[in-house]
């Protein structure tokens, strides 16, 4: 399938440890390299073709994340503003921040996944029942 290209640019200010600055430069994803919704199979030939897979002896294959061996339950951040404040369960999980480190945040991801060889993306949604779909 063919890539899609797109791109998200930030409405809002940002600046290193919480000061407000208007970007430099905008953080822009860069997806000329993006493969979208990719069959099973391919996405099988890309693993084994870059290297970033063991195949197992059954056949699957094995992706191998190390240091990053499993989810962090705790790295859940959420930008508390009037239209999230009523409506998040603040606490352990839900965990504010404040739209300067979001921002920051955002640049820095944009900045790693537009080094990436490749980004692989897939359409997909949430819930089963097609009217609460998003």
């Amino acid at each position: 399938m063919p890539s899609k290209r797109a791109s998200h640019k930030p409405k809002a200010k940002r600046g290193p440890k919480g000061s407000a600055r208007q970007p430099s430069r905008p953080a822009t994803l860069n997806l000329r390299k993006a493969l979208a919704n990719l069959s099973p199979a391919e996405i099988y030939e890309h693993a084994v073709r870059n290297g970033s897979v063991q195949l197992t002896a059954a056949g699957p294959f094995n992706a191998v994340t190390t240091p990053h061996t499993g989810r962090s339950p705790l790295d859940k951040y959420v930008v508390r503003e009037p239209a999230t404040e009523k409506d998040v369960k603040w606490g352990k999980v839900n965990q504010p921040i404040d739209e300067a480190t979001f921002e920051r945040m955002h640049q820095k991801v944009v900045a790693y996944l537009n080094k990436r060889q490749a980004l692989y993306t897939r359409d997909v949604f949430a819930c089963a029942e097609p009217s609460y779909r998003m």
